[in-house]
């Protein structure tokens, strides 16, 4: 994004700062704090956010990581004690074995190197991540930073747009990705605003919700990006169509229509459109190209591929249209560099984030539906499974927006298949504590009923022995 207008703001820094302070301390307590921590800079993406307004270039994901490294050590009993292997874990595991041998037999193994490097820290965290997060309500503090934190940068994008007419995001993109990569991201977070918006908080929670959405929505019409405008759809879309009852999906749906008509113009509508008219289209047919370029480049080196992003170098011998191309699909992108079996171990984690993510939905609902609703009511629970499905939502519109753009390394993609991994896991965890509370709750007696107030009067019984009264004479 282009830098501001020179001007002294120390704000950025002080905010980071306390939020590296803050997060250092609860990790002290629990990791899960420093998990936090480093997601949520890797999501903002400060150095590229605010660059005009920190004088001193530093890698602050990188203080967020040795912290999660620290708290670790410190805590390890703990974590040793509550860390759990999932199906997920596996999977990311067996992936990063696959990319480690596609590296070694790489042809250009400087440019395989490096972003094996990134593939490797990504994978790292995300394991930490899933040995560390041990609760319910953990899952949920990770889906709201990731709702505000994109609804902060709509906010920037939005307020740029309205207050010095400039369209950074389709010039410029964000954070290092192009217009169409920070629309993908962007739209990620439109399923998780309006589940939150959906949900049985409070009034002043879901109208914060459904305004962030409201930004998001923007800021991905303003991308330009036809992919992910029409992620955030299939996103949006599987919200409403899952939501019950049926009478505020259909409200939802038409203030959605209604919403994007308005803020969508003349300029964005015919560039939506034109997606229907791909024959003509010459980035389309580009797209068309490299993919098929990457198809034959799979059966060409179907066990290792060619060299994590070595690709790029071979597309235009295959019928690209020019040298370098990048595939524009993440799942192609990963055969024709990684092969067959790391693309099938990708596959296997998108399937398994749905599978996963319905089970701990399923739980919790069913545990909610065994409840009287004034002890569930208000409590972490008790909104988890419109969450899940807000979770359901962004893992739907990441995997539908893959088949348009080559975002192996986008790190929020894998903090949801991470937490889509640890969902059924936690919900049962913390319906069994639940459990357990309540077993040892002492039991309550019933009151003894009262007679209405309206009730006639009960008779006036005498026992058999009883002496007679006397009358007063």
């Amino acid at each position: 994004m282009i830098e501001h207008e020179s001007r002294p703001a120390m704000k950025q820094l002080l905010l980071l700062s306390l939020m590296s302070i803050l997060g250092g301390w609860g990790a002290l307590y629990h990791p899960f704090w420093a998990v936090l921590l480093y997601y949520t800079l890797a999501v903002l993406r400060p150095q590229y956010l605010w660059k005009w307004a920190l004088p001193i270039d530093i890698r602050w994901s990188l203080i967020a990581a040795a912290v999660l490294i620290a708290s670790l050590f410190i805590n390890a009993p703990k974590v040793l004690d509550r860390a759990r292997f999932t199906l997920m874990s596996g999977l990311m595991t067996a992936y990063a074995f696959c990319l480690l041998m596609s590296c070694l037999m790489a042809y250009d193994p400087d440019m395989a190197q490096f972003w094996g490097l990134e593939y490797g820290k990504i994978l790292l965290i995300a394991v930490i991540a899933a040995a560390v997060i041990d609760d319910l309500w953990q899952v949920r503090w990770l889906a709201l930073m990731i709702m505000c934190v994109l609804g902060y940068i709509a906010f920037e994008i939005n307020s740029l747009y309205f207050l010095n007419g400039r369209l950074d995001i389709f010039h410029y993109g964000y954070g290092g990705l192009d217009n169409n990569g920070a629309g993908l991201m962007l739209a990620i977070g439109v399923p998780l605003a309006g589940a939150f918006a959906l949900s049985d908080a409070k009034l002043w929670q879901r109208s914060a919700a459904a305004f962030i959405g409201a930004l998001l929505m923007h800021a991905v019409l303003m991308s330009y990006s036809r992919g992910a405008m029409l992620s955030a759809a299939v996103g949006v879309l599987w919200l409403l169509i899952h939501h019950k009852p049926r009478r505020h999906a259909i409200a939802a749906l038409l203030a959605v229509s209604l919403i994007v008509s308005v803020m969508a113009g003349k300029e964005i509508r015919e560039r939506l459109l034109s997606t229907m008219n791909y024959t003509q289209d010459a980035s389309a047919q580009s797209r068309l190209d490299s993919w098929s370029a990457a198809s034959e480049m799979i059966w060409d080196s179907p066990l290792l591929g060619h060299g994590i992003r070595n690709s790029n170098q071979f597309s235009r011998n295959y019928g690209a249209d020019t040298y370098g191309r990048t595939i524009h699909n993440l799942y192609l992108q990963i055969g024709a560099d990684t092969g067959l079996p790391a693309m099938t171990l990708y596959a296997a984690m998108i399937v398994t984030a749905f599978v996963q993510l319905r089970r701990g939905r399923h739980l919790c609902q069913n545990f909610i539906d065994d409840q009287p609703r004034h002890q569930v009511k208000d409590t972490v629970i008790a909104q988890m499974p419109q969450v899940i499905r807000g979770l359901e939502g962004s893992v739907l519109t990441f995997s539908f927006g893959a088949m348009f753009l080559s975002m192996e390394v986008f790190e929020l993609s894998w903090l949801l298949l991470t937490m889509a991994g640890l969902v059924p896991a936690v919900a049962a965890s913390h319906i069994r504590d639940l459990l357990k509370d309540q077993e040892r709750e002492p039991a309550t007696v019933a009151p003894k009923p009262r007679p209405h107030w309206n009730a006639p009067p009960m008779p006036n019984l005498r026992l058999p022995n009883a002496p007679r009264e006397v009358p007063w004479s």
